[in-house]
C-alpha cells in the first residue's frame, strides 16, 4: 500500500478541514484543532493546544512506523504556516519513506474572515488572528521536502 502523507497549509477559516472532507474520504486525519472539540464545544487554551498537537504527534509516529499495509492516506488538517513547523511533519515521513503532498489553501482574506463571522460563537476567532496568519503564511516548496504541491483556491 503507498504511504501518503497530505499536509494542509493555510490560516484558520481557508477551507482547510472542509477540503479534507470533500477530497480525502476514508483517509486518516490528525487534526489538533479537533481534539479541541468536546461535547460541550470547542474548548481553546493554549495548554489544551499544546496537548492536542502532542497527542497528534504521538499518533503520527505510531502510523509512521506501523506494519507494512497498515497505512494508507493520512492528512494533517492544520494551519502548518512555516517551513519550521511543516519539517516536523515532512523529515520523519521522508526517512519512512512516506511520499508527502502539500495542499496550500490561497483563500482571500476576506473569504476567511466572512466564513469566520459564520462559524459558531465558540469557534469564531477574533479578525487580527487570522489577519495574522494569513500574513505569517509562507507557500510550501519542493526545497521544503514535498514531492507534490497543490494549490487551491477556494472562493
Amino acid at each position: 500500500m503507498n504511504k501518503v502523507l497530505v499536509v494542509m497549509v493555510g490560516p484558520q477559516a481557508s477551507g482547510k478541514s472542509t477540503w479534507v472532507a470533500n477530497n480525502a474520504p476514508g483517509a486518516r486525519v490528525l487534526s489538533p484543532d479537533a481534539l479541541l472539540q468536546t461535547p460541550e464545544g470547542y474548548r481553546w487554551s493554549e495548554p489544551r493546544v499544546k496537548e492536542a498537537w502532542a497527542r497528534c504527534h504521538v499518533a503520527f509516529r505510531a502510523i509512521l512506523h506501523a506494519p507494512e499495509g497498515a497505512t494508507g492516506l493520512v492528512v494533517w488538517d492544520a494551519m502548518n504556516l512555516d517551513r519550521a513547523r511543516r519539517t516536523e511533519l515532512l523529515a520523519p515521513a521522508q526517512r519512512a519513506g512516506w511520499t508527502v503532498i502539500g495542499i496550500a489553501m490561497l483563500t482571500p482574506l476576506e473569504v476567511c474572515l466572512a466564513r469566520n463571522e459564520a462559524r459558531p460563537p465558540d469557534r469564531r476567532l477574533t479578525p487580527s488572528i487570522i489577519i495574522d496568519a494569513q500574513r505569517r503564511m509562507t507557500l510550501p516548496t519542493t526545497a521544503e521536502g514535498f514531492n507534490l504541491i497543490q494549490r487551491i483556491r477556494l472562493p
